[in-house]
């Protein structure tokens, strides 16, 4: 590993940390409804393995691909959703994006965890399948949310979220957009960090018939 990778991610574990503590102190709690506040404390964890994998010279796994992988998309939703829903709700309030913490978990954070997994992360291949599998993050996320505005634990954290007060279908609709997208996401991330390679197909048969009935999946 060279010394300027270690440096970038070293920054970007330090953003991290800047950012997540800012949004603690201001709220007086972890914030763990908000999806932002999750993905990055998420990519804020899978940074630390995956630069010790770096400096002690291991082996990046296809298990830490995938977290990886699932931490980069994390980022990339959260400055998506901001950037094409959140600021156009709230009449181009850039506060979102440029004030206090925001400037670090929606902004400087994801831009750069981007940067560093195009220019510098370890090119795994992986199977459909496994990039599948970072969507993990997010599906978990946006279930237990809708559940807890369903039976009314909390509201929102975000408007699209507030299954009363947009109802049923415009849930359903968001759900399958943000999912949707998700994934079409993850697939062009993987794609353009294996220089446009798309993920690996599995036959499934041949997997079975060449290793003893062994399927193909995370390691």
């Amino acid at each position: 590993m060279n010394k300027k990778e270690r440096i970038i991610n070293i920054i970007f574990i330090i953003l991290e940390i800047v950012g997540i503590s800012l949004t603690a102190i201001a709220i007086k709690k972890l914030g763990i409804e908000y999806y932002t506040q999750d993905s990055n404390m998420f990519a804020l964890i899978i940074g630390i393995i995956y630069l010790y994998h770096l400096i002690s010279n291991k082996k990046i796994t296809h298990s830490i691909a995938v977290l990886r992988l699932m931490s980069v998309l994390g980022l990339c939703v959260t400055f998506l959703v901001v950037l094409f829903i959140l600021l156009p709700m709230t009449n181009f309030n850039f506060m979102f994006m440029f004030g206090g913490a925001s400037f670090f978990l929606h902004l400087a954070c994801p831009i750069l965890l981007f940067t560093i997994y195009m220019k510098y992360d370890k090119k795994v291949e992986l199977s459909n399948k496994e990039v599948l599998a970072s969507l993990l993050f997010t599906i978990v996320y946006s279930i237990i949310l809708i559940s807890l505005n369903i039976l009314k634990v909390v509201e929102g954290p975000y408007p699209f979220l507030m299954v009363y007060k947009q109802g049923v279908v415009m849930s359903i609709v968001w759900y399958l957009l943000i999912v949707g997208g998700a994934f079409l996401l993850a697939k062009l991330l993987y794609k353009i960090n294996r220089g446009g390679q798309g993920p690996r197909r599995v036959d499934f048969r041949r997997e079975r018939k060449g290793q003893g009935g062994l399927r193909a999946g995370l390691p």
